[in-house]
């Protein structure tokens, strides 16, 4: 690196030091991109994750509630049928074996 700086010097006698300064502005224009970056997601991301938490409270809420109406109006042999018929359709990884 020395000797290319040598000769970078022999063709542009301050071409040494623009080289440089140019590398420490992009270093510190870098770490002030990182450092917004930084700052947007600690503003943002809170948010989305309480959206997620929402989100997930609903669809328990939802799976509770049809539950409860599966559990009240039919057998414990059917609900217990109809839990796996909805976790077989949503999940795909299920099977409803037949007896």
């Amino acid at each position: 690196m020395p000797l290319d700086l040598e000769r970078y010097q022999k063709l542009l006698p301050d071409a040494p030091e623009r080289l440089l300064a140019s590398g420490e502005r992009e270093q510190a224009h870098r770490h002030e991109i990182e450092q917004r970056l930084a700052a947007l997601d600690e503003s943002s991301m809170p948010k989305f994750y309480e959206g997620q938490r929402r989100g997930l409270r609903r669809a328990v809420e939802a799976a509770r509630v049809l539950l409860a109406r599966a559990t009240s109006s039919t057998p414990r042999s059917t609900a217990a049928g109809l839990v796996w018929w909805v976790l077989g359709k949503a999940g795909g990884q299920y099977r409803v074996r037949s007896t």
